[in-house]
């Protein structure tokens, strides 16, 4: 928590707040280094008794106080009193003055006679993209440039077309950077603009053509420098061959995702085969497990996978960002569990009851051996909530698996984990998969490193991770950490449909894990 300097004879509630961030990537450095924020960023501070009880909003770029709160920072020889935007009792959102000269030094929040300070590094460039959901991994605040150069919002419906023009909004390019380059599914898009948007305080915007060769519907989209430093979070757009909605294979049509988006309500049943190596490839089996369930808003598919042949670096904020200026909720209810009945898988080399996550009777997991060919799952009669049913799903001889677990990186800093460089371009291979399968390459950490997700089709055979995605997930952390790398092979979807069921999919994964050091 802060330390509090109150007002001479004065008794006030004391200040709280866990520190600022840039207000569209929602990103803060690890607790161990100085916040940063580049200069003529925009930015966010979360709070309690920062600012007054009736929200108050700026008219212009100009002030400095708003209901009684002030911000000031301190670099050097230099203090300065920011322009701030909005103001409320738990979040004050301003901006940094351009020609703030870089370095360590303090900010100051001030309200009611009460003062709270903490360190802070103004950086010359720390770029965040604004997301139409205030989440930092949401649709990106990016529009379409039409051939009557009219701006149009990217969304699941106004997709952008290879070639097109598109206006990334953000902020944090540092006034202008000549050196930026977009990154659209990983392919690099020149800059033609990248700077000030001239329109408000704190905003800018990059101007770039989409690239061929790309489509789907979360396409990541990060900003890269010429350092090879990337924008602090990744968002996503919507790219289709002819513009208008767009989809993906391995998720939901873009409708679909907009109905959910907005808070429809929405029955799902997912059932996914899971493959059981065993020792040494001998005695495979395959397992299964279901969830039926009814929510709205965001759901749980792999609706937000980013598209084949890309990385995401997901952050997970504390804050709800802009949407809580907005008053906008950014994810719908959690959901409750529906009833389908007794869930049966059937295979060439024998039968299982399948357990149900949400809404089904308590079953111990069980696995039948592994067989290539047809699984065929029904529920007999039905349940309370879901109506009788039966999918099918064929299996590949020749299953996924990872071939270069056990080699990538150097040798091992412990006889368990190998280490990987952050500095190098990490490549994944694999064989085998069905002729539709994708390959999900995942990895996380237990020592506050972000996580990456990428994608790609099986039939390629191997995935290279940029060591800028390895970077990104290891900054603020300077010393080696823990970091665990999944690679699982996935079929598409086999949809189904059924009465109490707006939504049925059912996949199979073949799944395989490797414990690491990042270096």
């Amino acid at each position: 928590m802060m330390a509090i300097t109150a007002g001479a004879g004065l008794s006030q509630q004391a200040l709280f707040y866990p520190g600022l961030v840039n207000a569209a990537s929602l990103y803060s450095e690890l607790s161990s280094t100085p916040l940063e924020i580049a200069r003529g960023a925009m930015f966010l501070i979360p709070g309690s008794n920062i600012g007054p009880t009736a929200p108050e909003r700026a008219v212009d770029s100009s002030s400095t106080t708003l209901g009684g709160t002030s911000v000031t920072i301190t670099v050097g020889e230099l203090n300065r009193t920011v322009p701030l935007l909005y103001a409320s009792s738990s979040l004050v959102m301003g901006f940094i003055p351009a020609d703030m000269p870089a370095g360590n030094g303090t900010y100051s929040v001030t309200y009611g006679g009460s003062t709270s300070s903490r360190m802070v590094r103004v950086v010359e460039r720390a770029f965040g993209i604004f997301t139409q959901t205030g989440d930092p991994d949401g649709p990106a605040i990016a529009q379409n440039v039409s051939p009557q150069n009219e701006n149009v919002l990217n969304t699941f419906l106004e997709s952008a077309r290879p070639g097109q023009t598109m206006v990334l909004w953000g902020t944090g390019v540092g006034g202008s950077a000549s050196d930026a380059t977009v990154l659209v599914g990983g392919k690099p898009a020149p800059a033609s603009y990248a700077g000030v948007s001239g329109c408000c305080g704190g905003m800018d915007q990059i101007v770039f053509q989409v690239p061929n060769g790309i489509q789907g519907c979360f396409v990541p989209v990060a900003l890269q420098f010429g350092d090879g430093v990337l924008s602090r979070n990744f968002a996503s757009i919507s790219i289709a061959a002819g513009g208008g909605e767009c989809s993906d294979p391995h998720g939901l049509s873009g409708s679909e995702i907009d109905r959910y988006r907005h808070g429809q309500q929405q029955r799902q049943g997912s059932v996914v085969l899971t493959y059981n190596r065993g020792f040494d490839g001998a005695g495979a089996s395959i397992g299964a497990y279901a969830s039926f369930r009814s929510f709205s808003g965001w759901g749980s598919w792999n609706s937000s996978l980013p598209s084949y042949g890309s990385c995401t670096v997901p952050r997970y904020s504390y804050l709800a960002g802009l949407s809580s200026i907005l008053g906008k909720p950014v994810t719908g209810s959690g959901g409750l569990g529906l009833l389908p009945g007794a869930l049966h898988l059937r295979g060439p080399l024998g039968v299982i009851q399948v357990p149900a996550w949400y809404g089904g009777p308590p079953v111990d997991p069980t696995v039948i051996p592994f067989a290539e060919g047809a699984y065929t799952l029904d529920n007999g009669s039905g349940g309370p909530d879901v109506g009788p049913f039966q999918a099918s799903i064929t299996l590949p001889g020749a299953p996924f698996q990872w071939t270069n677990r056990d080699e990538i990186g150097t040798e091992p800093v412990e006889w368990w984990r190998r280490q990987i460089s952050s500095d190098t371009d990490l490549k994944i291979t694999w064989t085998g998969g069905g002729p539709n399968d994708y390959a999900l390459i995942v990895g996380g950490s237990d020592d506050d490193l972000d996580p990456f997700i990428c994608t790609e089709r099986a039939d390629k055979g191997s995935f290279t991770i940029p060591a800028a995605i390895l970077r990104s997930v290891k900054r603020g952390s300077p010393d080696a950490a823990h970091y665990y790398i999944g690679v699982t092979g996935s079929s598409l979807p086999v949809r189904f449909s059924v009465r109490g069921i707006d939504l049925g999919q059912l996949t199979y994964s073949f799944g395989y894990g490797g414990n690491y050091s990042l270096q």
